[in-house]
């Protein structure tokens, strides 16, 4: 799975727990706990979908929730990136340190057109829910997460006279002079 569909995820797991918990949550941090276990892509010393993608690293991750529940959404965030995004796209080393051997379902094939248009749905979804809506509208306020929301960064790069903006109304892509 690539980015729009680990943050879609993130951000409904997050969602899902922060109602169910009654905690408080900041998308800036939703997106980033939801790509933090791609972490091992940036890292040389790491394999990939390996000790990031454990159960071992999502655990360790829960295990402060016990300390700090305002936690709740973001550990939820990053288990999505393992449990879902990575089990139904091709697997990820789950029992690692225990164990090298990769399990997943690969129900969408890597790469795939299928799983592009899931991702693609699953990101339109969440831009388009009146609940997102809010809280984009209530972040961008402040803004906070202004910078982070340029979405050149996605698998999509814009051209150099061109750049794409997420409003709540959706994506709008504007040209520059």
């Amino acid at each position: 799975m690539y980015v729009p569909g680990h943050i879609a995820l993130g951000y409904f797991a997050a969602s899902l727990t922060g109602r169910a918990t009654g905690t408080r949550k900041r998308l800036l941090y939703v997106w980033f706990f939801s790509m933090l276990p791609d972490v091992d892509l940036l890292l040389p010393f790491l394999d990939h979908r390996g000790a990031t993608h454990s159960l071992a690293a999502a655990l360790a991750l829960a295990a402060l929730t016990f300390y700090r529940r305002d936690l709740l959404p973001y550990a939820a965030a990053y288990a999505s990136h393992i449990l879902v995004g990575d089990l139904v796209t091709g697997g990820s080393r789950l029992l690692w340190p225990l164990s090298d051997r990769v399990m997943g379902l690969d129900l969408l094939g890597q790469p795939s057109l299928t799983e592009a248009a899931v991702e693609i749905l699953l990101f339109a979804a969440m831009i388009r829910s009146p609940r997102f809506k809010k809280e984009w509208a209530k972040e961008r306020g402040n803004n906070a997460i202004d910078p982070a929301m340029n979405l050149s960064w996605l698998s999509f790069p814009p051209t150099s006279s061109m750049s794409f903006s997420l409003h709540t109304s959706g994506l709008e892509c504007m040209r520059q002079k």
